[in-house]
This record gives C-alpha cells, sequence and structure tokens, in this order.
C-alpha cells in the first residue's frame, strides 16, 4: 500500500516523462490489484463462524462508516 501511495503522488507530481509514468502507472495497476485481492482475503477471515441455538451461521462484518 505504502509503495502504491508514493507511485500516486509521484504521478501527480507530472514530473516523470511519459516512458516513466507509463511503467509506474502499471506497477501501481498491480499493486492495487494485489491490495484487493488482500483486503477480500481480510474480509473472508472477519466472517466469524457463530454458534447460536446449537447451529452454526456464518455472521458478516458490518464496518464503522
Amino acid at each position: 500500500m505504502a509503495e502504491l501511495e508514493a507511485l500516486v503522488e509521484q504521478l501527480e507530481r507530472g514530473e516523470l516523462s511519459l516512458e516513466h509514468s507509463l511503467r509506474d502507472f502499471e506497477r501501481g495497476v498491480q499493486l492495487a490489484r494485489s491490495c484487493q485481492l488482500a483486503l477480500k482475503g481480510a474480509e473472508l477471515k472477519v466472517q466469524q463462524l457463530v454458534e447460536q441455538n446449537g447451529q452454526l451461521r456464518l455472521e458478516g462484518f458490518e464496518p464503522a462508516e
């Protein structure tokens, strides 16, 4: 995530060559996908099995806004 943030800051400054910007953009897309996968994995871990009345049920996590 930190690397992705650094890439975004560099790209926003607009001081890089087109070639360097494209390379950093491609890397940013890869990092964003990786972060999305990690987030999805974390969301799945947060879901908990809860025993209620002798039965197990899957309970989702509701994030605070």
